[in-house]
């Protein structure tokens, strides 16, 4: 069954997503995956960091999904979320 919400906008989706809706995170979280894994792999040469990485990201976006301004693209937070766990990473293994 498709979600009922995969034809809104990010905007739209963050807002039912601070509203408590999951299935609006749902359909963010499968619209930006690939994207936010490719960018990881391009960096990061361990899988393993990789897939910490990958999942501390949505945790803090899961974390911080109120403080997201709809003046910018989801995807450009998605991605300011995904360098910032990045390089506090690298800080910490000093990879």
């Amino acid at each position: 069954m498709a979600n009922p919400f995969s034809h809104l906008d990010d905007q739209r989706l963050m807002e039912l997503y601070n509203d408590g809706d999951n299935m609006a995170f749902e359909v963010i979280y499968y619209r930006y995956k690939d994207t936010v894994y490719s960018y990881l792999s391009k960096r990061v040469l361990d899988k393993n960091l990789v897939e910490d990485i990958y999942q501390n990201v949505f945790i803090k976006f899961h974390k911080s999904r109120h403080l997201y301004n709809s003046k910018h693209l989801l995807i450009k937070w998605i991605y300011v979320i995904t360098r910032s766990v990045l390089l506090d990473t690298v800080k910490k293994k000093k990879v």
